[in-house]
Order: structure tokens, then sequence, then C-alpha cells
């Protein structure tokens, strides 16, 4: 063997290892830095699922306070409609808020003014999960006013005697 070929030999035999280490390095490193944004990911998605809680039971306080108002009770809607509009002005979040009969006729939307001709819900089976159960129940999200994205809420007054139209 030439001069030339040991020199070639001894330099690509040192530079192996280093190189070999080298990367070894890198994918330490990206594995590690992998699993740090994983839980820095995992723990923002909890804390804004807390957060989304939160407002959620905050929201279906409110409406169960509604639910049981004494104007649902004896079928004031008027009184009724009054009082939501009390309520929805003090609720950041919300931008309305409807009362539905026990078939999923509108009896009362604070979009528009109190005794305005009503319109049928488009989520039966939401207001037929309601009924069904007596419970709050948060539907799927659909677009809202000014590109917004809403989530209704509803609720069913245990003690309500709405009389029909």
């Amino acid at each position: 063997m030439k001069l030339r070929s040991h020199l070639t030999l001894i330099v690509f035999g040192t530079l192996l290892p280093v190189l070999v280490l080298t990367v070894v390095l890198i994918v330490l490193y990206h594995t590690q830095m992998r699993r740090v944004t994983e839980v820095s990911l995992e723990d923002n998605a909890r804390a804004l699922a807390s957060g989304v809680d939160r407002e959620l039971d905050a929201s279906i306080g409110a409406l169960q306070v509604l639910a049981v108002s004494d104007a649902l009770r004896v079928g004031n809607l008027r009184e009724f409609d009054r009082v939501a509009r009390t309520v929805l002005a003090g609720q950041r979040r919300w931008t309305n808020l409807v009362l539905y009969d026990l078939t999923g006729q509108q009896l009362v939307s604070l979009l528009v003014p109190f005794g305005t001709p009503s319109q049928a819900t488009g989520d039966v089976e939401l207001v037929g999960r309601v009924v069904g159960s007596r419970t709050a129940a948060i539907s799927n999200l659909y677009p809202g006013r000014q590109f917004r994205l809403a989530a209704p809420c509803a609720m069913c007054s245990p003690r309500a005697s709405i009389p029909p139209r």
C-alpha cells in the first residue's frame, strides 16, 4: 500500500467514529426535544380543556337558574324574556339564548324582539336528548354570527309549564 492509501484510511478511520457520534447525538437531541414538546402540548391541551369545562359549567349553571325560574314555572314568557336578556348581558361569551318547547318549537329568542314569529329548531336531536334526560346538553359547533363558532347549550326546565302558542 502506498502512503496516500494509509493516510486516507487513517483520516476516514478517525472521521467515521466522529460522524457516528454526531448522528447519535443529533438523534438523541431530536428525541428529547420531541418529548419535551409533546409534554408541553399535553399540558396546554389540559389547561385549555379545563378552561373550556369551567366556561361550560358556568354557562350550564346560569341556564339551570333560568330553567327553574318562576317565570317559566307559571308560563310568563314575557317576564322570562326580560330576565334572560339581563342574564345574557352579563355573559360575555354568549351571543344568544333561545327557549324551545318540548317539540322543538322556538318560544323565545333574544336576537329578536319578544313576540316575533318563531321557528322550529334545526337540532331536533339535541332537544330530544335534553327532554329525554332532563339535563343539560351541549351541541356540536356551528358557524355563528361574525364568523365566530358557537356551541349552543340546551337546558330542560323540570318545572316548566309553557302554554302552547
